[in-house]
């Protein structure tokens, strides 16, 4: 039997989704199974820091659940992590989410720059540089595995040694962008957002080496 809901990506459980600005105040909500709880609370913790616990306040009643909510306060930028403490009318406690870790994650972020105006109604187009388009010189770093099969599927299982090494290169280079920018152009895009360009051992460049 399922003991309560809760779902991070969904706006009717957590709102704002996602990274978000601080300060700022993000609004729960959690389903618990109707008449097994007593109470509720959330407990939030920055990383490495002390935990806060915040009652939450009964909201409502849907089919077969109490729908509990409350909010976080978020001041400072940093790392956080938050869960669910249900207090069962049993006398047990239980932890949400129960899974490894046993808690949800919060970015907060202080926004270090005003949007420009020139970036609202236009069309931001992303491109994942090594899958986009190859051109001039053949550029590869010590250990990348160059694949010639341009449309082939990328090396995504783990190798002999267990390691999913993400370490295969199509060829697609910021040359390629560079003369497909009139295409771009003519699709009425006006920012290009691009996957991390940075020196890397993998090709989506995510674990930035310098």
């Amino acid at each position: 039997m399922i003991t309560y809901i809760f779902d991070e990506t969904d706006v009717f459980y957590r709102s704002p989704t996602g990274a978000v600005k601080a300060p700022g105040v993000i609004r729960l909500r959690i389903k618990l199974r109707r008449g097994m709880a007593v109470s509720a609370r959330v407990c939030l913790y920055p990383d490495g820091g002390e935990t806060v616990r915040k009652e939450l306040e009964f909201d409502h009643v849907t089919g077969a659940y109490d729908v509990y909510k409350g909010e976080l306060n978020i001041v400072l930028p940093g790392l956080y992590w938050y869960y669910f403490q249900i207090n069962m009318r049993d006398g047990s406690v239980i932890n949400a989410p129960a899974h490894e870790g046993g808690s949800y994650q919060i970015t907060a972020f202080t926004p270090a720059a005003i949007e420009p105006d020139w970036i609202y109604g236009g069309l931001i187009y992303h491109i994942f540089v090594d899958r986009f388009r190859h051109g001039g010189e053949l550029r590869l770093r010590p250990g990348a595995v160059y694949r010639p099969d341009w449309g082939g599927t990328p090396y995504f299982l783990p190798d002999a040694d267990g390691i999913v090494r993400n370490n295969d290169f199509f060829g697609g280079d910021l040359y390629g962008i560079i003369e497909k920018l009139p295409y771009l152009e003519s699709l009425g895009v006006t920012c290009i957002y691009l996957s991390p360009v940075f020196d890397a051992a993998s090709n989506h460049k995510y674990d930035t080496g310098d």
